[in-house]
């Protein structure tokens, strides 16, 4: 089928959906933008048309070629998807193994993994789109280590839910922090949790032509920025707005649950204390603990900490009761 501008149907809605747009059928300037991109970085004709190649070059790019590669301590399969080589830093060689049990070198110290910071992905459920995404990213060596799928916040499809996928080899990075972070960056491990982030009541807010503007729908509903409407069971509600926002697209109990083994798996494997960090601080300072931001005391405390302790400016991870629960039982 060739879709064009104006195009209408539920293969459109199948575009939108690769493009993380709002699925509503219509073949508008959005999704033409969306794929006239997609065909420039794909070497395609640029022509904004959805026929055979740009559709074969679509597959491609969803194609999941992941092989088991790794299994956490309670048995849950890590699924290697990896990006391209010149997408993630790979690991500076190291004579002897971490594992050892003796102390280290000031060399080996400087080339480990210290800490973990969380993250969320502000998008859909599937962790092998995120990671293939990253792979189209034209900035270059833009990735967490790990990804952990969601269930889909408009239907609750649970097919990904819970499950881990590895982006790169052990002991690669890519820059997950942001600017001025560069010990953390080569020492941390990040993980991504799929999910939208913060949601809105009643519309969404898009910029049309530079400027900020409300988007008015169902005032009963809540919506993502992009503007897709979140099923009833997949809205939080917090008890104290986090960062300006009242309701979140909520972590799943499987995705809460892979990624405390994740992190038992990882501070095992790195010799990391897991409960340094971010447990330290919701013990003294409960759901506060999530909206502190203090690079210094990250960089002194090794340990799990908040893509939030970090930046004033992102809102990853936020502080669901379940999350937070979670991480006190490390």
């Amino acid at each position: 089928m060739i879709l064009r501008l104006n195009s209408r149907g539920e293969q459109v809605k199948v575009i939108q959906e690769f493009f993380g747009l709002i699925t509503d059928g219509i073949f508008g300037p959005i999704t033409h933008q969306a794929v006239l991109k997609f065909q420039k970085e794909n070497n395609l004709i640029v022509d904004g048309i959805v026929g055979p190649q740009t559709w074969a070059a679509m597959a491609a790019a969803t194609t999941d070629n992941t092989e088991t590669t790794d299994y956490t301590d309670s048995g849950l399969i890590i699924h290697e998807h990896h990006l391209d080589e010149d997408q993630y830093f790979s690991p500076p060689a190291i004579s002897e193994t971490l594992t050892e049990r003796r102390p280290l070198s000031e060399v080996e110290v400087s080339r480990s993994k210290q800490w973990i910071f969380l993250h969320h992905t502000a998008g859909w459920n599937n962790p092998y789109k995120v990671i293939d995404s990253w792979g189209r990213d034209k900035r270059g060596k833009i990735a967490t280590e790990f990804v952990i799928g969601g269930q889909n916040i408009k239907d609750n499809n649970n097919d990904y839910d819970g499950e881990i996928a590895q982006a790169m080899p052990e002991g690669s990075y890519a820059w997950h922090l942001g600017v001025g972070n560069n010990e953390m960056h080569r020492n941390s491990i990040g993980i991504e949790l799929c999910n939208f982030g913060y949601l809105t009541k009643g519309g969404y807010y898009t910029r049309v032509q530079g400027e900020k503007k409300w988007i008015e729908k169902n005032k009963s509903k809540h919506y993502t920025y992009v503007g897709t409407e979140a099923h009833p069971d997949q809205v939080v509600k917090l008890k104290t707005k986090f960062r300006g926002y009242e309701y979140w697209h909520k972590y799943s109990e499987q995705q809460l649950t892979s990624l405390k083994d994740l992190l038992i798996h990882i501070g095992n494997k790195h010799n990391i204390d897991i409960k340094n960090g971010l447990q330290n601080l919701i013990n003294n300072q409960g759901a506060k603990a999530l909206n502190k931001v203090d690079r210094q005391m990250c960089i002194k405390e090794k340990g799990v900490w908040s893509h939030s302790n970090v930046s004033a400016v992102k809102f990853d991870v936020f502080p669901q009761k379940e999350l937070l629960e979670m991480i006190l039982e490390l």
